[in-house]
């Protein structure tokens, strides 16, 4: 299967008449039903879209010998999402995963899995190679704590896989990062896993220690910025001709005595490529 969907590189694939948003935007797979969908020794090449598959209401796909290669998904090949009914098992055996983009997890995307769930994905025998992810994860991103339990990688072999963060893997935190049979020799690499953020630290040319009397203003230019698990530092978008709301970091400025003290000015930030920059407030 080749050349599917490229108009999607300029947006316009979209299908006025048709109102399912799973069906439009899906482009290799959307399974619902009571299904079994079996697709051995293919390849699929050069397709274009927002997901790449879909598995509805706990239905199942195995895959053998297959080899996705030169795809763009902008949420990935597989999105999971389980309050959306997008939950199935999946069994990927002896498969290649080469050159495949996205923005968060070109392999596998999970925006929401609760902690009892019929999901399962198992990679065994399989390749990741020169996958990119534009933001977070290059193969893998998840934002649910139970990734550990439903999502494994058995004897797979990754290759020059790259994100802004997170080359291999993006998860919810250390706990739930997915299950790798070689994880200890892929950490060896520093950048290959990330968590979100964790802690917070003053940038160097930062003030470490400040004073200030009643009435005066925080000084300008206090920074910081924020790290993970990995003591990754966290970097946001910061081109504003792609960046989406949703990406904005924001933070509010607070005092513990509310009682005898009052913040007078803006309280409110927001972090900037790496750097979150503090308000001038008295």
């Amino acid at each position: 299967v080749k050349d599917v969907h490229r108009c999607n590189i300029k947006h316009d694939c979209i299908n006025k008449n048709d109102n399912d948003n799973y069906r439009q935007s899906t482009e290799i797979f959307l399974i619902d039903g009571d299904t079994t969908v079996t697709v051995n020794d293919s390849i699929f090449e050069n397709i274009y879209g927002h997901n790449g598959i879909i598995i509805k209401n706990n239905n199942i796909m195995n895959l053998d010998h297959v080899i996705f290669k030169d795809c763009n998904f902008q949420r990935g090949l597989v999105k999971i999402h389980q309050s959306k009914f997008l939950i199935g098992q999946y069994y990927f055996n002896n498969t290649q995963f080469i050159n495949m983009h996205s923005q968060y997890g070109s392999i596998i995307h999970i925006l929401e899995l609760y902690g009892s769930t019929a999901v399962r994905v198992t990679f065994e025998n399989s390749k990741f190679e020169n996958n990119t992810a534009s933001v977070y994860g290059g193969v893998f991103y998840s934002e649910t704590e139970f990734a550990d339990r439903f999502i494994n990688f058995i004897d797979c072999e990754f290759i020059n896989n790259k994100a802004m963060i997170g080359d291999i893997a993006y998860s919810y935190n250390l706990k739930s990062e997915p299950n790798i049979t070689n994880i200890d020799v892929l950490k060896e690499n520093p950048g290959n896993f990330a968590t979100n953020p964790t802690s917070v630290k003053l940038n160097e040319n930062a003030f470490h220690n400040i004073s200030i009397y009643s009435g005066q203003r925080i000084p300008e230019e206090i920074s910081c910025s924020i790290y993970d698990d990995y003591d990754n530092k966290i970097i946001f978008n910061s081109d504003s001709s792609r960046i989406h709301y949703d990406e904005f970091m924001f933070f509010n400025i607070e005092i513990n005595d509310t009682y005898n003290a009052e913040l007078i000015g803006q309280s409110q930030s927001y972090c900037w490529s790496d750097s979150c920059l503090y308000p001038p407030l008295k």
